[in-house]
């Protein structure tokens, strides 16, 4: 289980006071694969190291991060802007979708669907001595909605939408591409149902968080 740890940094400067750039820590993860012992224990740094704790700036990045995308697809044009890249436990996950009909014609736009997949794969390590045992690899959907359209298609016609879905509270795994055995990735998966056209689909990259919106905030 992955869970927030909280302390308290307490910086002091003397009577002339000073001036801060930012406050970095560094911190280091341990994996200990089955068998134990210190063949099978790896020690590393979490991301890039050191981490800004703080840092002299009212903006946050990854989470005030707006991105439009598009994709062209089976004679429609496919946009999707969201505001930010970043989602914690309680998150809802909203985005704008548009598809516009570039070359479709006399067909019915069905209606959008948008659902978050954590993708999670293990690789154990080569032993000596030992077959290599294939990556295992899994497959969770974290929340998922569906919104009907119903709307005409002809050339030049778009229809909008709002799409959201709800990340639980309790949900603890977060995005993790540095560990030496273990990989949490996640993706936003945008899909326009169209009549008598495969389903045009847009993956969005995303990063999960254990920290809640609000401790995140408070951490700027």
């Amino acid at each position: 289980m992955i869970c927030l740890i909280s302390q308290t940094v307490e910086v002091r400067a003397g009577p002339q006071g000073a001036k801060t750039k930012w406050v970095r820590i560094e911190l280091r993860k341990v994996e200990i694969l089955p068998g134990g012992g210190a063949s099978n224990t790896f020690y590393d740094f979490v991301g890039s190291s050191p981490i800004n704790l703080w840092q002299s700036s009212d903006e946050y990045g990854v989470l005030r991060s707006p991105e439009t995308r598009q994709i062209i697809k089976h004679g429609a044009t496919l946009v999707v802007d969201r505001n930010q890249l970043c989602h914690g436990p309680g998150d809802r996950i909203s985005l704008r979708a548009l598809l516009r009909s570039d070359t479709l014609s006399d067909t019915v736009l069905r209606g959008f669907e948008l659902t978050l997949k954590e993708y999670s794969r293990f690789h154990p390590g080569q032993q000596a001595g030992k077959r290599a045992v294939p990556p295992q690899e899994r497959v969770v959907i974290i929340c998922e909605s569906k919104l009907a359209i119903n709307g005409a298609l002809f050339p030049g016609q778009e229809h909008r939408a709002e799409l959201t879905c709800s990340i639980s509270e309790n949900h603890t795994t977060t995005s993790l591409n540095s560990a030496r055995h273990i990989d949490v990735t996640y993706l936003l998966c945008v899909k326009a149902i169209v009549d008598n056209v495969p389903t045009i689909v847009m993956d969005l990259p995303v990063i999960i968080s254990n920290w809640q919106r609000g401790t995140s905030q408070e951490a700027v």
